[in-house]
């Protein structure tokens, strides 16, 4: 083989693994960013569950009445504050939540609140596959005490009129 011929197959060669190893760092990076894009969405959808049971628990503290079972009493609860409605008027997440009827996570599946006692409420969300597992598998379930706030701030007048705090 003539020299040129070498040339052209070494070119050839290098061009072929240049273009494998761009193709597969291409991929690598498209891989990180999805997830790294997933790892947020599950985040901000918790985020949003930990948010909706603070407003939960700060709404049993001043109304000091029958906390929500599922989501349509809550959306008649929040909407039974004329003050909340106020200040979250421009919320786009509130709107949603108030206009659709239904608690939404970051896939657009709805989240599901479920009340194991009158103590304990989770929201269930199915994740990014959108499937119900029942709080296994990839969904995001947040846990919390509806009444939590308001036995804190009990707890604390109690120790106040004693004299202890």
């Amino acid at each position: 083989m003539k020299r040129s011929q070498y040339i052209y197959i070494f070119i050839t060669i290098s061009l072929c693994v240049w273009v494998t190893l761009y193709v597969w760092s291409y991929h690598k990076k498209v891989k990180n960013r999805n997830a790294y894009i997933a790892f947020h969405k599950m985040a901000y959808s918790e985020s949003k569950m930990k948010n909706l049971a603070s407003e939960i628990q700060g709404l049993a503290e001043i109304n000091q009445d029958k906390v929500p079972t599922n989501i349509t009493e809550l959306i008649v609860w929040f909407l039974s504050d004329p003050l909340l409605v106020e200040c979250l008027k421009d919320d786009m997440y509130f709107k949603k939540l108030v206009e659709t009827g239904k608690f939404h996570d970051e896939w657009n599946n709805p989240v599901k609140l479920v009340v194991e006692s009158p103590r304990k409420y989770i929201f269930i969300s199915s994740g990014a596959n959108g499937k119900d597992e029942n709080g296994k598998g990839d969904d995001i379930t947040y846990a919390f005490d509806p009444l939590e706030m308001r036995l804190k701030g009990k707890e604390q007048v109690i120790l106040k009129t004693q004299g202890t705090m």
